[in-house]
């Protein structure tokens, strides 16, 4: 049973950078099923990617662009990392190719997305909650990839950085993003997804183990430790479980659903010998189609928050000194 999907939205012209994102799908080392779709009618790469969502089938699917691929390794390393942090959508480092020459990017452990950091749109991604969140926004003509990954997040989603250089990046100063600039359209729609968002971060998802973990751990629990606040015993805010006594730097097994909801816990990321990985991969693989991958979204998907309003009751009554 084939377990990813990965979308490539392609547009007349690109035939031979087509050929070779299909082609870096083909090699992978964990077969993976293809979808692409031509954008006959120009309507931007955020309606065709919806056009292909619709069609998967599998529980998880990666967005590609046409003049993007990925390592032969891409799919299951990233698996891998899946299995190891249930519950988190994983990105990677990636190669990026502008017209100065190659470099390797690092993607922020923190998606911090208006202090000009950013991982890239593809990922591994439960397909759930893709169609939880209703997809791209079509009506975007820029940054509907940050408006997407927002709305993930937004929705109680959290991700985890694989730290590889996993996929290459076109960077053309031709592209779409590059003209959305010079057009000034950019700026405007950061401001607009900054007012949209406002309070909403992409939650620190890294770290190495040094201590054993407090707790007993059941099943499907992540690894996390405390944000903030002395040692003490803290409540799973959906699960009501009441955790060991903790503070910052000590490790904790926590059930995901209770990180998703607050900001008090990090995830960690255990490191993972590449044997051991790929023995868990084997029984991942196996077992996957039984289990429920995503369920760390919200379902049904909560309202996205709405933009603070200040009290000018307040603000007046402060002023005046009362």
């Amino acid at each position: 049973m084939r377990i990813v999907t990965v979308c490539i939205p392609t547009i007349a012209g690109r035939e031979a950078l087509l050929e070779r994102a299909v082609q870096s799908v083909q090699v992978q080392t964990v077969p993976c099923e293809l979808l692409v779709m031509k954008d006959e009618e120009r309507k931007g790469p955020g309606a065709t990617r919806n056009r292909l969502l619709a069609q998967v089938k599998t529980p998880f699917l990666v967005f590609l662009d046409d003049d993007d691929y990925i390592d032969a390794r891409y799919v299951e390393k990233t698996l891998i990392q899946a299995n190891a942090t249930r519950g988190y959508y994983v990105y990677t480092d990636w190669y990026e190719y502008p017209p100065s020459g190659p470099r390797r990017r690092a993607a922020p452990d923190c998606c911090q997305w208006f202090d000009g950091t950013w991982h890239t749109i593809t990922a591994l991604l439960p397909t759930r909650w893709a169609r939880s969140v209703g997809g791209f926004n079509e009506k975007l003509p820029a940054l509907e990839d940050t408006d997407f990954w927002l709305k993930i997040r937004a929705y109680g989603g959290c991700s985890v950085r694989l730290a590889e250089p996993l996929m290459h990046y076109t960077s053309s100063p031709d592209g779409r993003s590059h003209n959305a600039v010079r057009a000034g359209i950019v700026e405007k729609i950061k401001r607009e997804l900054a007012d949209k968002y406002r309070g909403i971060t992409m939650p620190c998802c890294t770290g190495t183990v040094a201590q054993p973990p407090a707790g007993d751990r059941q099943p499907d629990d992540v690894l996390v430790t405390p944000v903030f606040g002395g040692r003490m015993r803290r409540i799973g805010r959906v699960t009501g479980r009441m955790y060991p006594y903790s503070g910052p730097g000590d490790y904790v097994w926590v059930s995901p659903r209770d990180v998703q909801v607050s900001n008090e816990w990090r995830l960690v990321n255990p490191p993972l010998a590449f044997s051991e990985a790929a023995e868990q991969l084997s029984d991942y693989l196996r077992t996957l189609g039984e289990k429920n991958v995503s369920g760390a979204i919200a379902e049904p998907p909560a309202p996205l928050p709405e933009a603070a309003k200040p009290n000018l009751a307040r603000l007046k009554a402060r002023k005046s000194g009362n």
